[in-house]
Formats: C-alpha cells, sequence, structure tokens
C-alpha cells in the first residue's frame, strides 16, 4: 500500500482513532527531541563540564542530569497539533547564554573542596566563583529536527497498525 492510499483509508478511520494513531507519533518524537536535546547539553561546554561520566563515580553525584529538558503535552486545536520541548535552568542558560552570578561554593559531599591550583593541591570549605559568560550554545532546535524522522516513521506505523486492525492492510 503506497502512503497515499494510506492516509486515504486512514481518513475513514473514526476520529478517535486518528487522535491515538497520531498523539502516539507525536508523543514520540517530543520524547526523542526531549533526549537529543538533553544529550546535546551533556556533550558541549558548560553541561559536558557539568555531567561527565567522571561525576558519576563519586558519591550522590549522578552522571544524570535533573529534568533541565522537558516535553510538553501534546495538544490538539482542530486540525492542528503541537508539542515541543522546553529547557529549564543550566540548559536554558546554554540554549540563550547568559551570565553566572559571582557566588559561594560550599562542599556539601565532602568535608572540603579539593583541587589543584598551579603545583599545589588546596583543601577549603568553601570558595567564591567569580562568575562567568556563557555563550549561547542553542540545541532545542537541532534536537527538535532530528526527531521529525521519528515522528513520521511512529505515525507510518501506527497508521499500518490500524490498517492491520481493521483488515484493511
Amino acid at each position: 500500500m503506497t502512503p497515499a492510499e494510506a492516509a486515504r483509508a486512514f481518513r475513514l478511520f473514526d476520529d478517535k482513532l486518528q487522535r491515538k494513531v497520531i498523539g502516539n507519533a507525536i508523543r514520540r518524537g517530543v520524547r526523542a527531541a526531549a533526549a537529543a536535546a538533553l544529550k546535546r547539553v551533556r556533550e558541549r561546554g558548560l553541561g559536558r563540564a557539568l555531567w561527565t561520566n567522571r561525576n558519576s563515580k563519586r558519591k550522590g553525584i549522578s552522571g544524570t542530569p535533573p529534568l533541565i529538558v522537558r516535553a510538553s503535552r501534546v495538544k490538539r486545536s482542530g486540525p492542528t497539533w503541537s508539542a515541543g520541548i522546553t529547557a529549564h535552568g543550566v540548559a536554558a542558560l546554554i540554549q540563550t547564554g547568559g551570565r553566572i552570578k559571582p557566588h559561594k561554593i560550599t562542599a556539601k559531599l565532602a568535608k572540603r573542596l579539593v583541587f589543584k591550583l598551579g603545583d599545589r593541591w588546596i583543601a577549603t570549605k568553601s570558595v567564591r566563583h567569580p562568575g562567568a559568560s556563557v555563550q549561547a550554545q542553542p540545541f532545542l532546535e537541532q534536537a527538535a529536527r532530528e526527531a521529525e524522522s521519528t515522528v513520521a516513521k511512529a505515525g507510518q506505523e501506527g497508521i499500518a497498525a490500524a490498517l492491520r486492525e481493521a483488515g484493511i492492510a
């Protein structure tokens, strides 16, 4: 069956089945986009510094960042469907760029912060971060574009399954 024939047959189904197939396809695509965006955050710049695998071996630090890239709910308004992904926290800072304000960093998972400065090792309870500029590294649009194929594939699979159930294919 060609895609055009499948589309014509799909239009014969009731609205509830169409909503299910299209909604599931979009949900899969949004989840794929969120996963791709999170991967991009972890691979570059500040995200890489915060969530590299070396951190996952330390007590209390997870190698996976918290929910900083979220998928929105799939919504339908007439013939139009919408969904998306949004960046929060550090991911939003990486997406748009900006400035980290000066702040105090205090040891929480150990008694002291330990780091090497030149040839000397320093152990202290806290340090003052001087602040920094973060250059924008947009990743959401590219992740969404990468997920388009997932939406198309999930849609085709859903239509094929619905046609098989109805005995058309």
